[in-house]
């Protein structure tokens, strides 16, 4: 299990002025994009405590997996759309050479990629995974079948966009997440003392994973104080779905629209 955190928010470059100085947030996103989300809000003055409700693990079957990175020249491209797949796939000994076309959903998938010497395409406006298949099926109309390296559990839009398309479309999975069984008892007496002021959401099953943490009899007022922000239309559904309050939706992906998002509703508050 992963241990929980709190980060010292007294930097010495920090933003000065923001919304955010002075203020807690909890980071429940997974590792290690939790603390990188945390030093982003340190500079800006704020403490983050950062507490994740999912963690790593391989795949219940890994064998599909090393059979995908045994055979890909069968494939006319591979599509990354989230940070740890990319990371299970750079760590994995089997030999990737040579390799296919490479499609990544956006720049912090793809910086991964190009650290690793390899050149992804990304869509011009990156937003989620049926973009990214659109974009794919305009500017790659020939190639026919695609390796689609995700988690274990994940949506099934890019797929679905695909195979519209008469594309054939591997679903292999590359890693799950797994919720941790308890919430810290530290992250659990903030909340009873009022002391956080917002949680983002970055997904909707993280936040599905920490509502169902929480004490069934005092959730709701558990969550009464802090501001509930959803990284995008999708994630706010699924906290609806769950029983959650929305505050605030982000309208464009990624961390820092979000810290934007969150800087914008404390600046109005």
């Amino acid at each position: 299990m992963n241990t929980p955190e709190a980060i010292n928010p007294h930097c010495a470059d920090h933003k000065p002025g923001s919304n955010l100085a002075g203020r807690l947030l909890l980071i429940t996103r997974p590792l290690p994009e939790a603390r990188t989300t945390a030093r982003q809000l340190e500079r800006l003055g704020a403490t983050a405590r950062v507490s994740p409700v999912l963690h790593l693990q391989p795949p219940d079957d890994p064998a599909p997996f090393r059979e995908a990175l045994a055979h890909l020249t069968r494939y006319d491209g591979i599509i990354f759309t989230s940070a740890h797949a990319v990371r299970v796939f750079l760590d994995d000994p089997v030999a990737k050479t040579p390799l296919p076309r490479i499609y990544a959903v956006g720049n912090k998938t793809a910086s991964l990629l190009i650290a690793a010497g390899l050149t992804p395409e990304v869509p011009d406006r990156p937003l989620g995974g049926h973009e990214l298949a659109l974009e794919l099926l305009q500017n790659h109309p020939s190639d026919r079948r695609f390796l689609f390296l995700r988690a274990q559990e994940g949506r099934d839009e890019l797929i679905t966009t695909l195979r519209q398309a008469g594309k054939a479309v591997d679903l292999v999975a590359a890693y799950a997440m797994a919720p941790t069984p308890h919430l810290d008892p530290e992250t659990l007496h903030l909340l009873e003392q009022r002391r956080i002021d917002a949680i983002p959401f970055f997904s909707g099953r993280t936040a599905q994973v920490f509502f169902n943490l929480l004490p069934d009899d005092t959730r709701h007022a558990l969550l009464d104080r802090p501001l509930l922000a959803a990284l995008s239309v999708t994630t706010a559904r699924a906290m609806e779905t769950a029983g959650m309050r929305v505050d605030l939706i982000c309208h464009q992906p990624g961390t820092e629209a979000m810290i934007a998002t969150l800087e914008e509703a404390f600046r109005l508050s």
